[in-house]
């Protein structure tokens, strides 16, 4: 069965958000929401940057795997983007080591991204690895 790598991230995010530290947000892991209101709720858009397969040993008879995944958070006031981001951060170091179907997912990299008039945007890249898949 494939793995579906931005229902899997949801998964763990919805799952896992602690409503006390911030209200839960909308969360967007297909294409099929084009438009979102962010005067009532922050949005997370998940979705894969790319796939890495590795061959492990000499004879090629398995492989690693790594899936980049980028966890987009949206809101409408600074405050709220950064409540968010320390959320997604938390959840992420929590379940480091329980991801289903990988072995470990970890934050890659993060960034904010230039902000408007009630728009603010911070990405953070994770990696999710298998070290090891018998072909």
């Amino acid at each position: 069965m494939p793995t579906d790598e931005e229902l899997t991230i949801y998964n763990v995010l919805n799952n896992n958000w602690n409503t006390t530290n911030s209200a839960l947000p909308m969360f967007y892991y297909d294409d099929s929401i084009k438009l979102h209101d962010f005067r009532n709720y922050s949005a997370i858009k998940i979705y894969t940057i790319s796939i890495i397969e590795k061959p492990v040993n000499l004879g090629y008879t398995s492989y690693s795997n790594e899936v980049f995944v980028a966890i987009d958070i949206r809101s409408n006031t600074r405050a709220k983007m950064m409540t968010d981001r320390d959320e997604v951060k938390r959840i992420i170091r929590a379940n480091r080591k329980s991801l289903s179907g990988y072995d470990i997912f970890k934050k890659t990299a993060e960034r904010k991204h230039a902000s408007y008039i009630n728009y603010f945007q911070y990405v953070i890249e994770i990696s999710a690895l298998k070290y090891r898949t018998v072909i």
